[in-house]
């Protein structure tokens, strides 16, 4: 139990340090800065779940466009790349039954979706800018609604590019 207090009480710290834009997801440059002004970029998606690729990549495409870039599939001038991750924070709860059966009332999930954004100049062999943007879940198996995050995903791709709207 300590333990778990101390996990959450330094991932509190560092959260803090991160944006937040809206609805809870938090948005951070972890190194480098927005490759931005640009003409042309490409876009690779890896390790995504299939239904969240089009609320990442549409929010970021529209962001990209609004900001004068457009996307190719060759010579571009940066390549980004979105990568998924989850952190489980339900690891040190205990199950709900002590036989390890399933019942009927599941506890909710609670995790963190973390999202890796990269930007790489052709050629490059670092990252010109590293950032994620993240957001604590609690969610019921079924419950996801993100069709309703598209305006907050969108924010922190412009905060993150640092877009003037």
């Amino acid at each position: 139990m300590l333990r778990c207090g101390l996990w959450m009480s330094c991932l509190t710290m560092v959260l803090a340090g991160c944006a937040t834009v809206e609805s809870g997801v938090e948005a951070k440059v972890l190194d480098g800065k927005s490759p931005l002004p640009l003409q042309t970029y490409s876009l690779i998606i890896d390790d995504m779940p299939g239904f969240l690729v089009p609320y990442f990549r549409d929010e970021l495409v529209g962001v990209l466009a609004a900001a004068g870039a457009e996307e190719v599939a060759t010579d571009a001038e940066v390549e980004f790349t979105l990568r998924y991750e989850d952190v489980d924070l339900s690891i040190n709860e205990a199950p709900l039954d002590p036989f390890g059966e399933r019942t009927s009332t599941e506890r909710p999930a609670r995790f963190i979706a973390r999202v890796t954004i990269e930007a790489r100049r052709p050629g490059a062999s670092k990252p010109s800018m590293t950032a994620t943007m993240s957001r604590v879940h609690q969610v019921a198996v079924g419950a996801y609604m993100h069709q309703r995050s598209r305006a907050a995903i969108r924010r922190a791709y412009e905060e993150i590019l640092e877009v003037v709207r």
